[in-house]
């Protein structure tokens, strides 16, 4: 039975914090509100970047600003400018895990799947991956904009598993927020849950991944053993 590896991309593919922190805040600029630490801005990453957008850039006035008034529209408006400015700017800083290739190519190697899933919008993953010489390796990717709801909905996971014909008790769900790991849950398959990643670490432990991994070496041997137990049962 083949196995499928469902990779969320921030966090877990590529450290791409730097460059989503200086878009926003380069948004934030724009804007006139308030130009947040990368340490805060990240903070709200994981949950695609409507969320992202309406706690920074457009949810300034939870911080204390004193901004002019925001006019109706003002959140599309901002994550419109957002976007357009993050698809130009998402691979200056931003790079590969170590190990990540390797890992990849294994996984080919054994003839399993990979798959992104991710909450980040489909041009900046599309060119991210491009960019890095990865996106062969992933027979399936999955964008907020092809689903109806995002992570940390199961609905991305059962769409992998449906167009890869495989099985729940073979599929792990791979990510370093609270919004992967309760999207595995809920739908009923493995979680790894990586503890070097950008999302809220403690967060993402109180979701209660069956695994965890410190690097992207470690995530076929540790899958190995919770994939065993399905042939040992």
């Amino acid at each position: 039975m083949k196995k499928l590896y469902i990779f969320d991309f921030d966090g877990v593919v590529a450290d791409t914090g730097a460059d989503i922190a200086s878009s926003v805040q380069a948004a934030q600029r724009h804007f006139g509100t308030t130009v947040m630490t990368k340490t805060e801005i990240l903070k709200y990453v994981g949950y695609g970047a409507d969320y992202l957008i309406k706690n920074t850039v457009a949810g300034d006035a939870l911080y204390g600003a004193d901004v002019r008034p925001q006019h109706d529209g003002f959140t599309d408006e901002a994550l419109r400018w957002y976007k357009s400015y993050y698809s130009e700017h998402c691979v200056e800083k931003s790079v590969l895990y170590d190990g990540v290739k390797e890992t990849l190519g294994m996984i080919k190697e054994r003839n399993d799947i990979s798959c992104v899933l991710t909450n980040k919008p489909e041009a900046v993953t599309l060119r991210s991956l491009e960019i890095f010489g990865i996106r062969d390796y992933f027979f399936h990717v999955l964008c907020p904009e092809n689903l109806t709801k995002g992570k940390p909905s199961p609905e991305g996971i059962f769409k992998c598993m449906e167009v890869t014909g495989a099985a729940a008790e073979y599929t792990v769900m791979i990510g370093d927020s609270a919004a992967d790991i309760d999207a595995g849950n809920a739908a009923g398959v493995h979680t790894c849950g990586v503890l070097s990643g950008i999302g809220d670490r403690e967060l993402m432990l109180k979701s209660k991944p069956e695994i965890c991994i410190d690097n992207r070496h470690e995530l076929v041997i540790k899958c190995d053993a919770i994939f065993g137990k399905i042939w040992r049962a």
